[in-house]
């Protein structure tokens, strides 16, 4: 799935699990908030910086917030810009230097 994601310049997703995978990935997202479990997942994200994000309750908005982001998306520094969040926000090295910092 790795090759997957490194194939594309931005993905849509739901807000479990794989919006963390596309963040190591370095790959830009809308996020969709698809069930209550996310809401921890989505705020995450929205806190670190990412503003791509269709809320569940948002029903009515999805077809113009999502024409939204992804008009924004078409601009290469706008998808560098997240990249660049999204990869400080999984860095293993940045864990491993807490961790030293710890010990």
């Amino acid at each position: 799935i790795r090759d997957l994601m490194l194939s594309v310049d931005l993905a849509i997703t739901a807000g479990g699990q794989t919006t963390y995978e596309l963040a190591r990935c370095g790959i830009p997202m809308i996020i969709l908030e698809t069930i209550d479990n996310q809401k921890g997942n989505v705020k995450g994200f929205r806190d670190s910086g990412i503003s791509s994000i269709i809320y569940l309750d948002e029903g009515e908005l999805l077809l113009p917030k999502l024409k939204e982001y992804l008009h924004e998306y078409t601009n290469f520094d706008k998808r560098r810009e997240t990249f660049d969040v999204l990869v400080s926000l999984v860095n293993p090295n940045k864990f491993s230097a807490q961790v030293y910092e710890i010990i």
